[in-house]
């Protein structure tokens, strides 16, 4: 009786031991997976930030080519200066406005 005693305790004992380390490898898959989706959260914000960067880039290349249409739009569409009915260029977007005047005056084609 004493052999079956042994026995049954040795028995209760490992499977204690068992509860435990699956109680162990339950954590540590927990855990993997929490890094695992950490890693992939990384990830996905570091190809969110490369492509704001390139978004930044393109909108800022348009604006850059829409000024740059703008201002040539500009530049070649003849105007007329005061009341004398000369026709010049409109250089205005370039200079300061202290030589818009004084330029516009003596610009005629």
């Amino acid at each position: 009786m004493t052999n079956i005693n042994n026995e049954h305790k040795q028995m209760i004992s490992v499977l204690n031991q068992l509860i435990d380390e699956r109680e162990i490898l339950s954590r540590e898959n927990e855990y993997l997976r929490s890094r695992e989706t950490e890693s992939l959260l990384i990830k996905t914000m570091n190809e969110m930030r490369k492509e704001r960067n390139l978004l930044f880039k393109l909108l800022s290349n348009l604006i850059t080519k829409h000024n740059y249409d703008e201002q040539e739009q500009h530049a070649s569409i003849p105007i007329r200066f005061g009341s004398n009915s000369r026709i010049g260029w409109n250089w205005n977007w370039c200079m300061p406005s202290s030589l818009n005047r004084s330029v516009a005056k003596n610009s005629f084609v």
